[in-house]
């Protein structure tokens, strides 16, 4: 696969200063970067840096909202409207430095009480969201999450159970590979949304364990796999955590795909 398809998660340069962020991207002549709002908040980068960064590089960006301690199906509605209001800025910033899409965490939901609707609860804060994206002129994306306690979109049939809750036309997804069981999973589910993803998260699992560094050594083919994707015509974003200061995983993963075509 061309490497102008694949985008870098700043996740992956989390050691590094978002000036290195840019210069790698270009240099490895990648798609783009996505770039994580909460990492901004943490390491004090402003959204007007990012802007310009992107402008000065020729490098396209995408966006990953808040996600750590952020619920946007809490039972509280108080937490609910405070997770809205908190998306919503990323949504803000997000569009301020012209990305292409922002990727959202759906919420967890909590105790199954009788007679709270979790899947109504999810469609009216898409809704919500998705609309309030389209004022600031910004494509809102919902991330597939994995099968774990609490998640509640985990599938394309949660996706279908919750849209005859609320007008949900605008709402795009994101496909996380390790989110998925196996390679089948990734491409069935990618069929079933086709015509709704946004772009794919790019990285491998070992049994429970997501997004591990060394993506060659994980239980799915991706080598194999990911290139069947390419026909959607989004984004790849390759994911995952390094805090050191030479983005090793990034330049592993990109090694992985050029050695697999």
């Amino acid at each position: 696969m061309k490497r102008s398809l694949f985008y870098a998660s700043t996740m992956l340069m989390w050691g590094l200063p978002a000036e290195r962020w840019f210069r790698t991207a270009a240099e490895e002549e990648l798609g783009g970067l996505e770039i994580w709002i909460q990492q901004m908040d943490y390491q004090g980068i402003t959204p007007e840096k990012i802007k310009n960064l992107s402008r000065y590089y020729g490098v396209s960006v995408t966006a990953h909202s808040y996600s750590w301690d952020v619920n946007l199906i809490s039972m509280c509605r108080e937490m609910r409207t405070s997770a809205i209001l908190l998306t919503r800025k990323a949504l803000r910033e997000a569009s301020f430095f012209h990305a292409g899409c922002i990727t959202i965490h759906p919420g967890k939901k909590g105790l199954p009480i009788p007679g709270v609707n979790y899947d109504r609860i999810l469609a009216e804060s898409v809704s919500s969201v998705t609309g309030y994206g389209a004022e600031q002129g910004i494509a809102v994306s919902f991330e597939i999450m994995e099968k774990i306690h609490g998640e509640l979109l985990i599938s394309a049939d949660e996706v279908q159970r919750m849209e005859p809750y609320g007008d949900l036309s605008g709402a795009r997804y994101t496909l996380d590979t390790a989110h998925c069981e196996n390679e089948n999973e990734i491409l069935s589910t990618a069929q079933r949304l086709r015509g709704k993803i946004a772009e794919f998260h790019v990285s491998n699992k070992k049994g429970i364990k997501r997004h591990i560094q060394d993506i060659a050594g994980g239980d799915l083919n991706l080598g194999n796999t990911v290139p069947q994707l390419s026909g959607y015509g989004v984004p790849f974003v390759l994911e995952g955590y390094d805090p050191s200061l030479e983005a090793k995983a990034l330049h592993c993963a990109l090694s992985y795909f050029d050695e697999s075509q």
